[in-house]
């Protein structure tokens, strides 16, 4: 399976189990093609201070359960050891 493949089906799936928003530390030129945006237009930043704003995105899913919702989000430890 392709990458863009694989990145639609992970929308999908994550789609079926109704989370209102999904985020993406990733390439700035890969993932608005699958409807990802700046998190930063949603008020959102990542936990880590020198990642660059056009590469933490964000796809939105259920507009109503994010309204008001701003803030850091926060990864699980593993993935410190890759920052």
């Amino acid at each position: 399976m392709g990458g863009r493949a694989t990145q639609e089906e992970g929308i999908r799936r994550i789609k079926e189990v109704d989370y209102p928003f999904i985020i993406v530390l990733g390439h700035e030129n890969f993932y608005p093609r699958f409807g990802f945006e700046r998190a930063s237009i949603h008020g959102l930043k990542a936990q880590w201070g020198g990642v660059p704003e056009k590469a933490f995105m964000v796809m939105i899913l259920n507009k109503s359960a994010i309204t008001g919702v701003t803030g850091v989000a926060k990864y699980g430890s593993e993935f410190d050891e890759t920052m």
